[in-house]
């Protein structure tokens, strides 16, 4: 797939092995996360959302941002616009750059709200 100019192949078989390696070795955090993905009670999603110039994220700290006070959102890594490798645990003090895509987990409303300040109002 690849040489066909494919840029991701996804293997069922590959996704399929490592879930249940996963579920051998690590049975309560897959049930945790089958619980908080896919119960009626609680959706948890995990998303990815992009800094644009002139947001309120924009230029601004990790810890200056704050985006889990003001949204619920945890930000479990940074995609860096520049070097396209995931960071994940981003440093406090790591400015948030346009094109910079953060990778989140939170309820739909929280990760909107996440998405709010990651956009500039006229990018909306």
């Amino acid at each position: 797939m690849k040489r066909a100019g494919a840029t991701h192949v996804i293997s069922p078989y590959r996704l399929s092995g490592r879930r249940i390696a996963r579920q051998l070795l690590y049975p309560s955090v897959t049930d945790f996360l089958d619980i908080v993905m896919h119960s009626g009670d609680l959706e948890l999603w995990l998303e990815e959302c992009r800094v644009t110039e002139g947001s309120d994220l924009h230029n601004k700290t990790a810890r200056e941002s704050d985006i889990r006070s003001q949204t619920g959102a945890n930000v479990l890594a940074i995609r860096r616009h520049d070097q396209g490798a995931i960071l994940t645990n981003p440093p406090a003090e790591m400015r948030l750059e346009p094109g910079d895509v953060l990778i989140a987990l939170g309820t739909r409303s929280q990760l909107e709200s996440l998405g709010a300040l990651a956009r500039h109002e006229a990018d909306s």
